[in-house]
């Protein structure tokens, strides 16, 4: 399941569906399934998702933010959508929780107060870091679909 939030629908009208946002991914951990309140659309910020009881950031080996690589925006006519695509994300040795989510959000500098949410989109199964390699494979329709 994926939830858009609402100040990412702004961000996204606001400045287009455009490559030149600086469009930055995290990983949340949990034990069993993330807490309801993650999902909520009016959160507007990282830190106001990380201030949601239970909802917790990867930490450990291996495991830092980071920027999406080769963004491209596809006009999908057959779906009439667009959609946003990108590398597949890869992580190194890392040991680093319970991965859950994988969330989107744009780079506003500084901290997370000014880090504006785009999407929270729960990984198929949760995954277990044990010290391998990670790779999160972006769907082939892309991280983001408009339609």
């Amino acid at each position: 399941m994926a939830t858009f939030f609402n100040r990412g629908k702004f961000k996204i009208g606001g400045s287009g569906f455009t490559t030149t946002l600086d469009v930055r991914a995290l990983v949340l951990t949990h034990a069993s399934t993330l807490p309801a309140g993650a999902n909520d659309p009016d959160l507007n910020t990282v830190a106001d998702l990380l201030g949601v009881s239970g909802v917790t950031e990867a930490t450990g080996t291996g495991y830092s933010r980071q920027a999406l690589t080769g963004e491209t925006v596809i006009e999908d006519d057959t779906n009439n959508t667009a959609n946003l695509d990108a590398n597949d994300l890869s992580y190194t040795s890392t040991n680093s929780g319970r991965w859950v989510a994988v969330v989107l959000y744009a780079e506003g500098g500084g901290t997370d107060a000014t880090r504006d949410l785009i999407s929270l989109n729960d990984l198929a199964s949760p995954l277990t870091t044990n010290g391998g390699n990670v790779t999160l494979t972006v769907d082939t329709l892309g991280l983001i679909g408009l339609g």
